[in-house]
């Protein structure tokens, strides 16, 4: 199954904890399609891909996102969960408490023009020395796709593609916590993807609010990047 690199990792536990093989690609559905055909050529079954932008992909069906195909399937999952007399909202439930409960955040500042964002990304990355916490929260990681660093891969080589000066810049948190800072390569926007793994809602809730300040106050600083804040 199959992910795009600013979406939720909920996919990812459940392949930890089931066996099936999960990978991640880039944004957008040209990725996750071409992905899918990379692995069916290697043999592989490909059964699902989604983008945290309310995009599924099953490609038994279609290459790229597909609405009704979504419904479908959603329907067909629905039935089969209230045959036995448990509703999708209990379905959730129980998927959070066998793999965890993830919480996910998204938000972005506009940057007009997109040049705006450069600067925030030479900062974070200035001579490799990136931030070692965001807020009270340490970074165990970075994956850095405009030099092709991930240092939580043995090489210390990024798996997905990359190209220099890239603006999209993932760091790894404690806890199973990931947060993605990414320039839209179709609008004036620079985005963050924030998620955080618990078992309480209202702790973890908290912790993903904290965090997400942080991301503002101490990371982009828009202010003085001359970014404005999303209305």
């Amino acid at each position: 199954m199959l992910a795009s690199a600013v979406s939720s990792m909920a996919l990812g536990a459940m392949a930890a904890a089931e066996g099936f093989k999960f990978a991640q690609t880039l944004t957008g559905f040209k990725w996750l399609g071409n992905v899918a055909l990379q692995k069916q050529a290697e043999g592989l079954r490909v059964l699902f891909g989604f983008e945290e932008a309310i995009g599924f992909m099953f490609p038994a069906t279609n290459m790229d996102k597909d609405g009704v195909s979504a419904a479908a399937v959603f329907a067909e999952m629905a039935a089969s969960h209230y045959s036995r007399g448990v509703t999708v909202a209990e379905h959730l439930q129980e998927l959070y408490r066998r793999y965890g409960l993830h919480v996910f955040r998204a938000s972005y500042y506009i940057a007009d023009p997109p040049t705006k964002s450069q600067p925030v990304f030479d900062r974070l990355r200035k001579d490799g020395q990136y931030p070692q916490s965001v807020g009270d929260v340490t970074v165990t990681g970075v994956r850095d796709l405009g030099i092709g660093l991930d240092t939580t891969q043995p090489d210390r080589k990024a798996k997905l593609p990359w190209n220099p000066g890239d603006m999209m810049l993932t760091l790894y948190l404690e806890n199973n916590g990931v947060l993605t800072l990414r320039a839209s390569a179709t609008e004036p926007k620079l985005k963050y993807y924030l998620e955080v793994k618990g078992t309480d809602r209202n702790t973890t809730e908290q912790l993903a609010t904290r965090i997400a300040e942080a991301v503002t106050q101490g990371l982009v600083q828009p202010e003085a990047a001359g970014l404005k804040m999303r209305s």
